[in-house]
């Protein structure tokens, strides 16, 4: 991995900002590019360290990953001879060398930036985290108008209840060997971090959002001179709280046109679960990561509903 390092000699955070760790997603590589032509590199406190691209073989054949989803697998206990798991030990030294992870993706399909933020704080087995005070406002000094949090811990009740419905109730935390990527382990070697989709691949504002998600960042921190981001009229900001996952072949989305941040009718079917029609309590709720086809076992999509953690940002 091609890393660009920066040490300001003065005590302050350790700052790390990745790109391309899904090879298909220019948003990073292309970011940072963007952003080191044109920055003085005076760090005003503190050390920051650039990878543009992170998944170099999946990057070579411009392909989200070339075995496994590196972004899936950086808490897998076993490692084969897989492309992703060589690189693993690797990218696991580098954030346990750093303090704050800032990650950046694009997306295929949707509409608009959004970011993604760790849980509270919690002493819970899953995922323990004691900086959720500095990572909402490192969040924040993202300037993306779009936050999320909660994902893993939804995505683990569904696995498990998942699990449970066929015989393995063995394990307690299934999502630590299925859902752990970067900024999830970065938060269990004790630091923190904000993953931010800085929009579609090839729209026009994906480049020029992650360079002000990095500045932001950088000010947010105090490493340098500058403004944090306005985000006009405030965050809309959610909390993924449930995760659907499919467990019977008739399963799926009804309407297969629903795409990110879409608002979900309350008391209409909007799919079928366990074989039967599914439909929302409570308004509100919007979508997040939906599925056209997947698999048993894979998540069909997740409900996101308001949240006010950055209210008094």
């Amino acid at each position: 991995m091609e890393k660009f390092e920066f040490d300001s000699g003065i005590d302050g955070p350790a700052l790390v900002v990745t790109g391309a760790v899904h090879g298909d997603e220019r948003a990073g590589p292309d970011s940072i590019g963007s952003f080191l032509e044109n920055w003085d590199r005076i760090l005003k406190k503190g050390r920051v360290t650039f990878v543009p691209v992170v998944n170099e073989a999946a990057r070579a054949q411009n392909t989200r990953f070339v075995d496994v989803d590196l972004n899936r697998c950086m808490g897998a206990e076993e490692l084969g001879e897989l492309s992703e798991h060589k690189i693993v030990p690797e990218v696991r030294a580098l954030l346990e060398a750093h303090d704050v992870l800032l990650d950046l993706h694009s997306f295929r399909k949707g509409d608009g930036a959004f970011a993604l933020l760790g849980p509270k704080d919690n002493s819970g087995g899953l995922e323990p985290f004691s900086h959720e005070i500095a990572e909402t406002a490192f969040g924040a000094s993202v300037g993306i108008k779009r936050v999320l949090h909660g994902w893993l811990g939804s995505y683990n009740c569904a696995l498990s209840a998942f699990n449970a419905s066929n015989g393995k109730t063995d394990d307690p935390f299934p999502a630590l060997e299925k859902s752990v990527g970067m900024t999830e382990y970065m938060r269990n070697a004790g630091g923190y971090a904000c993953t931010v989709e800085c929009g579609q691949h090839e729209a026009e504002d994906c480049i020029s959002n992650g360079v002000s998600a990095i500045e932001g960042a950088l000010v947010g921190l105090g490493m340098i001179e500058g403004e944090i981001p306005k985000v006009e009229g405030g965050f809309d900001c959610y909390e993924l709280y449930q995760v659907i996952i499919k467990s019977h072949e008739d399963d799926g989305l009804i309407n297969d046109t629903i795409e990110n941040f879409d608002v979900l009718p309350k008391g209409e079917p909007i799919l079928k679960v366990g074989g039967k029609d599914f439909s929302l309590d409570q308004d509100g709720v919007i979508a997040m990561f939906p599925k056209a086809s997947p698999q048993i076992g894979e998540s069909i999509i997740t409900l996101a509903r308001p949240s006010k953690r950055l209210d008094n940002v």
